[in-house]
């Protein structure tokens, strides 16, 4: 039996969504939704190289979250983990005037329309940003989540990775619905 690897693992775990639906869960908790983009996100810190020159604090990546969070628990059990030999920590943030400095960003649908205040908060701070805006054409965020055909999947801009200091894996960027350039 061959054993599944981090380096594939994320291969894997598209092709399992790729076959799962999306209902909400009717207790409250997170939906099934939020339970993949979750995971999602916690593949992503695996998948994409942080530049040594981004903001780390005493050894801590900051996964924050902007906007209304929908993940409830489930983006909890991200935090504590290492990755690339740093602890993640998540944060949320219902404001910009709340954010502080965070290597990967993750902004909710609630945050479309400030995406420009944003960006100008970041100014030239190398952060992974992520998204979830169902437009078409090239993400204004590095990773942008989209819904095909009742399922989750997302849109790579290799041109803002770049230009934040990030070296996504190229396993990554063959399970990507879209690669901008």
């Amino acid at each position: 039996m061959k054993r599944i690897t981090n380096r594939n693992a994320v291969v894997w775990l598209s092709l399992i969504l790729a076959i799962c639906a999306l209902p909400s869960r009717a207790d409250g908790g997170p939906s099934l939704e939020y339970q993949i983009k979750a995971s999602y996100l916690y593949n992503f810190l695996l998948f994409v190289n942080l530049p040594e020159a981004a903001d780390f604090n005493d050894g801590v990546l900051t996964l924050g979250v902007l906007g209304t969070d929908q993940f409830g628990t489930a983006i909890d059990k991200i935090a504590g983990k290492t990755v690339h030999g740093k602890i993640v920590d998540v944060r949320r943030f219902q404001s910009i005037a709340e954010m502080e400095p965070c290597q990967v960003l993750f902004i909710a649908a609630s945050e479309r329309d400030n995406v420009n205040e944003i960006r100008q908060w970041l100014g030239d701070r190398r952060v992974l940003t992520i998204s979830e805006f169902e437009d078409s054409g090239m993400p204004e965020t590095v990773i942008n989540f989209i819904h095909a055909d009742n399922k989750i999947s997302f849109e790579i801009n290799r041109t803002l990775a770049r230009k934040s200091g990030l070296r996504i894996s190229s396993e990554l960027l063959r399970v990507a619905a879209v690669v901008y350039e």
